[in-house]
């Protein structure tokens, strides 16, 4: 890896998440991932910090909804069409759907470029973009969460 090592990123990482004030941070060894759980507005959301590409980028990811569950009321084209919207208009932050089919919030950073405020920015933008979801697009959609 070049730059930081591994256990330089997850400690950076990992200070980053107390100094933000973060009450719950596991750590999963498995996954290689912090596990921060989280109540939003209500709701059980797991959010992770991940370490992909051997350290090289670090990336928040929080688990929104699974698409699978989608209303067969809701006018997909629509709906896909309202989030790649809101990603044109988000900075760093973005929807995207995992390997199971799950809409996520999502922000990457390099690993060397890891800086607080940067890194809290993207951070805090995720639990927005949970938030926005629930107020916003499941609100328009009808979509019960």
């Amino acid at each position: 890896m070049l730059g930081l090592e591994k256990e330089e990123v997850r400690a950076k990482v990992r200070s980053f998440l107390d100094k933000i004030g973060v009450k719950v941070v596991l750590w999963d060894r498995e996954g290689d991932r912090f596990v921060l759980p989280y109540d939003i507005m209500g709701r059980d959301v797991m959010v992770y910090v991940a370490f992909m590409e051997e350290y090289r980028w670090v990336v928040v990811v929080a688990y929104i909804y699974d698409l699978r569950e989608l209303p067969d009321h809701v006018d997909r084209e629509a709906f896909y069409k309202r989030l790649l919207t809101e990603n044109f208009l988000r900075y760093a932050n973005r929807y995207g759907v995992d390997w199971e089919g799950h809409l996520v919030a999502l922000f990457e950073m390099r690993s060397e470029d890891l800086e607080f405020e940067n890194f809290r920015t993207g951070y805090e933008g995720v639990l927005n973009t949970v938030v926005s979801f629930i107020e916003e697009v499941a609100r328009e959609f009808n979509i019960p969460v």
